[in-house]
């Protein structure tokens, strides 16, 4: 039997200065009603409403090391 641990990342529902289109602010949409319909949780600029996925958030929020498949490298 094989098990995968997970690691539990802690969200911030607003990141200040996070949009790379503008600069501006992003904010936690949770699309609860349209789960069932394959709609996902995404950052939405406030200034520019640029969507950034959420699985990219939290890509960036992981250490590289930690990622599943990226081995580390030293020079």
């Amino acid at each position: 039997m094989t098990t995968q641990a997970t690691t539990a990342l802690s969200l911030k529902i607003h990141l200040y200065k996070a949009c790379q289109r503008c600069g501006g602010d992003l904010m936690l949409d949770r699309e609860i009603d349209f789960e069932a319909l394959g709609a996902s949780s995404d950052y939405v600029c406030l200034q520019c409403a640029r969507r950034t996925p959420l699985s990219a958030v939290a890509r960036a929020l992981v250490p590289v090391s930690k990622q599943d498949g990226v081995v580390a490298r030293t020079a």
